[in-house]
């Protein structure tokens, strides 16, 4: 016991290092389990997006197929037309499906400004 009353401050050093190597293993434990929700809810993310990738490209692969399916049906009543009117008709409804394939709000700016046709 005398050599306790003597060294106290060891004793006291040495308890503190040990509560404090306590300490970082449950915050160490801690970290490590907020470390593994972060990387499954990044890899679920990461899943998600590429869903949804795959969605975006089939949709962009559809409008595609529709677009080129419009410009050839009209292409077929170009090559049909017999009068003026109706090949001018043509090459107007080919410029409106170019202009709709690059911007779709040009065809709703159209619509509003040259006849009159809002959106709903």
């Amino acid at each position: 016991m005398d050599w306790l009353k003597k060294r106290w401050q060891l004793v006291v050093a040495a308890i503190v290092a040990i509560a404090a190597f306590m300490l970082g293993r449950k915050g160490k434990k801690a970290s490590d389990s907020t470390l593994e929700q972060v990387r499954e809810l990044k890899d679920e993310e990461i899943k998600i997006e590429k869903e949804l990738s795959a969605q975006e490209k089939l949709e962009i692969a559809k409008a595609y197929q529709k677009y080129v399916a419009a410009r050839n049906s009209i292409r077929r009543q170009q090559r049909a037309a017999k009068t003026k009117m109706e090949i001018d008709k043509a090459n107007r409804k080919l410029e409106l499906l170019e202009l709709a394939k690059e911007s779709p709000e040009e065809i709703d700016n159209l619509l509003a400004t040259d006849y009159g046709i809002l959106k709903i």
